[in-house]
């Protein structure tokens, strides 16, 4: 629970500051207008949400992140289209369209943060944005754009393809202008939906991995739905797109630390964090090194998916070990604990709590075909599911005048990680 709300703090505090702007916005325009050196600022805030979006398209081009790159080149359109026609009505064509399809681009860009630019998919894709932009252009010049050339000669020369053209574009304005269901004036019920659904379908995505990009890309979809429901012109327009822009910033900053500092599979500290924390010691600490026992016995028997619920496992546990212990996963089956301020002494009743722990739980082996049964037929037997003994060897070791760096410590746990591991296992060592 506390790690899904530092991931959606960024995006609920800069949404929360941007309505609190857009309402007090008079009042600072009126200040600002007053004051020499902050009257020009007046004149660049529209460019303000070109500028998060073009650090947007360097950071996805830097990562390898095409997903990035595309969802920011959706909301530079969409941020572009709407301030061209934000002196119209909320019903404009090319602004309806826009604003439909905005939603849908930010959740496909979602599943493909991986993706490269420079692939067969990049180039599908590049093909699908422009293809968007003309489908918005042929929709909309009809209604939109009557008198333009080439629609005056498409209409001369095709008159009764014009006209069904026209009346199907017609009928589809009517529909994603249709207040049906939820009767709301501020907005459409399509538009609503296309915002809503992907919104949910992403709330349920990040409920499972806690992806911080994702708490990105539900702000920014917030964000703009934002702008629809309550200003769609000047200020709401620039402070709504610019908040989108600095939320899938800031998070797509904290998702590639994440990557760097966290590892993926347990969501404990990596090693790169343990060796960032070795620089900051003070003179007293203890370093534990747990290890799984018989781990490799356990991958070979049940195959590396049920080892990789293993170490879940063992990782949630671990995470949760007290007296102010510090932990990470060193590498494979191995875990690694800092006890600042600790001897190996003060630090042994929080091993063996967490040894014991450990040995209590067990680990439940389901059934290979558990997945091809009905809920129903599953349990009647035996082989369903299956519980094995899950043991761990902890040494830990403190720092002293001969283990004088945290390297020499480390080494030392590790000695003593290997003596309990000779005793018998299921053990710990200190010294």
């Amino acid at each position: 629970m506390k790690r899904i709300i530092f991931q959606l703090a960024v995006p609920v505090v800069f949404l929360l500051f941007s309505v609190l702007l857009i309402w007090q916005w008079a009042e600072l325009v009126t200040y600002m207008s007053k004051e020499k050196e902050l009257h020009a600022l007046l004149t660049i805030l529209p460019t303000l949400p070109y500028l998060f979006f073009s650090l947007l398209i360097v950071l996805g081009w830097r990562y390898n992140n095409a997903g990035l790159i595309f969802s920011s080149l959706a909301l530079s359109c969409s941020y572009f289209v709407f301030g061209l026609f934000a002196a119209s009505p909320k019903n404009s064509p090319v602004l309806v369209l826009v604003a439909f399809l905005l939603p849908l681009n930010l959740l496909f860009s979602s599943y493909h943060a991986k993706r490269r630019l420079f692939t067969p998919f990049g180039a599908l894709w590049a093909g699908f944005f422009v293809g968007q932009l003309i489908l918005v252009l042929l929709i909309s010049a009809p209604l939109h754009l009557p008198t333009a050339p080439l629609w005056l000669w498409f209409s001369q020369g095709l008159p009764h393809l014009a006209a069904s053209h026209t009346a199907l574009s017609e009928k589809l304005l009517l529909l994603l202008e249709s207040r049906a269901l939820f009767q709301l004036q501020v907005i459409s019920t399509p538009l609503l939906l296309a915002y809503l659904l992907p919104l949910l379908l992403l709330a349920q995505r990040f409920s499972r991995n806690l992806d911080c990009a994702l708490a990105g890309y539900m702000g920014a979809l917030v964000a703009v739905l934002l702008t629809l429901l309550a200003d769609n012109s000047g200020s709401g327009l620039m402070i709504c797109f610019s908040t989108a822009g600095i939320i899938m910033l800031i998070t797509t900053i904290e998702a590639s630390f994440s990557m760097a500092y966290i590892d993926d599979l347990t969501g404990l500290p990596a090693r790169r964090s343990l060796n960032e924390l070795m620089l900051n010691l003070g003179r007293t600490y203890t370093i534990a090194m747990l290890d799984i026992d018989h781990f490799k016995k356990f991958n070979d028997t049940y195959g590396h998916k049920t080892g990789d619920d293993v170490l879940k496992m063992v990782a949630a546990l671990f995470g949760k070990i007290r007296g102010n212990a510090k932990t990470f996963r060193y590498g494979g089956e191995e875990f690694a604990a800092v006890f600042p301020g600790k001897s190996a002494e003060e630090a042994q009743p929080y091993l063996e709590k967490i040894r014991q722990d450990i040995e209590e739980s067990g680990f439940v082996v389901r059934s290979q075909t558990r997945k091809k049964k009905s809920a129903a037929s599953r349990n009647k037997t035996g082989e369903e599911k299956k519980r094995v003994g899950l043991t761990i060897s902890i040494g830990a070791a403190t720092s002293s005048r001969k283990l004088d760096t945290p390297e020499k410590v480390i080494k030392a746990a590790d000695a003593l990680l290997y003596k309990a591991k000779k005793g018998g296992r299921n053990c710990v060592r200190i010294g």
